[in-house]
């Protein structure tokens, strides 16, 4: 009997096995993406809001680069999320050209930008959504191109 039951076991474990199409093909990613570093440190990235007050002046925020580094340096455009900004441009933020510079060989970047002052009252705050946009090289990582800031009236 425990002859019978090995044997139905081994049966169906090459059955059920067997179907797997795909169970040699390579799973390995090869691009590249780009990411902003605060929103890879928490598990919802659309709860990742930074707060900046008015007139903070420069803020830089670090980006990433997922997958094999380039051995040549890479330009990288960003925006704004039109669609969830509340903020203005050359009111309550300046993009600087909308671009920074990936160093060859290197897996971390800095983007600035500057938050203008006075022209939020006290107590209201606006949105400020910023957007990876990349380059023909690199794509921004669907979840972690987006960083939230709010910006907040002294």
């Amino acid at each position: 009997m425990k002859k019978l039951i090995n044997y139905t076991f081994l049966l169906w474990t090459v059955a059920l096995t067997s179907c797997f199409d795909e169970q040699f093909e390579d799973k390995s990613f090869t691009g590249s993406l780009l990411e902003f570093n605060n929103t890879t440190l928490n598990a919802d990235p659309l709860k990742t809001t930074l707060g900046v007050d008015d007139g903070a002046g420069q803020l830089t925020e670090q980006v990433n680069l997922v997958g094999p580094q380039f051995t040549t340096e890479q330009a990288i455009s960003f925006g704004v999320d039109t669609d969830l900004t509340t903020a203005v441009e050359g009111t309550h933020f300046d993009l600087r050209g909308g671009m920074f510079v990936f160093p060859a060989n290197q897996s971390v970047a800095n983007m600035a930008i500057t938050i203008l002052d006075g022209a939020i009252p006290n107590g209201e705050s606006f949105d400020l959504v910023l957007l990876l946009e990349g380059n023909n090289s690199i794509e921004p990582s669907e979840n972690y191109k987006r960083l939230y800031i709010e910006i907040n009236g002294l």
